[in-house]
């Protein structure tokens, strides 16, 4: 499957994690209302996780800024919900459907915060064996290094929340704030608990 391998810029690292990409009107609603078939036994269809990713990237207009919107769209509205429900996605009210608009960016949001991101692209999202987590891979640049780096996250989806609970590179204290990095610096041993408390 052809990929494309776009970089998000500072501006679009800036609209993804920002408030307008919570209050934009087109996220009012929906974005994928439709995009399943229904099954043979009456319920919808939903493809791989990492399938429904890559067909809105592909969707997405061109635009760094408009990758930042089909990822947040992804991530936060449609993947995470069905990874709570299952085909009962399809079978919930539509308002309370929107309302995951409002809970779901919270975590990226943070932890995207916490780093000083310079640039930063997604490669590839996978469900794990646990339904309520799934991976997504991809590198970023930080202010602690001018290379990209490779990276991993885990998201756990539960009720209403959604949180990283696992990121992985080659130096795991490059993807902490500085004032961890320092206690990492001070007790190498601490780094789990550090993770963990960042909610990491």
């Amino acid at each position: 499957m052809h990929r494309r391998n776009p970089t998000l810029k500072a501006a679009a690292i800036s609209a993804f994690i920002g408030t307008a990409a919570l209050t934009s009107p087109a996220l009012h609603a929906d974005p994928f209302d439709g995009f399943f078939a229904p099954g043979d036994n009456g319920e919808a269809s939903i493809a791989p996780v990492e399938s429904l990713f890559l067909t809105i990237y592909e969707a997405a207009d061109g635009t760094s800024e408009g990758y930042a919107r089909a990822l947040t769209e992804a991530i936060n509205y449609r993947v995470a919900a069905m990874q709570i429900f299952g085909d009962d996605w399809f079978k919930i009210d539509r308002a309370l459907r929107n309302d995951f608009l409002e809970v779901f960016p919270s975590a990226i949001q943070d932890y995207l915060e916490s780093l000083a991101i310079t640039d930063f692209h997604i490669e590839s999202i996978t469900p794990t064996e646990r339904d309520t987590e799934f991976d997504a891979s991809g590198e970023l640049v930080t202010d602690a290094t001018q290379d990209p780096l490779p990276v991993t996250w885990t998201v756990r989806v539960r009720g209403p929340e959604a949180r990283i609970i696992r990121a992985e590179t080659a130096d795991a204290t490059l993807l902490l704030p500085e004032h961890a990095r320092q206690q990492v610096a001070d007790n190498p041993t601490d780094l789990e608990d550090i993770m963990g408390g960042l909610g990491y």
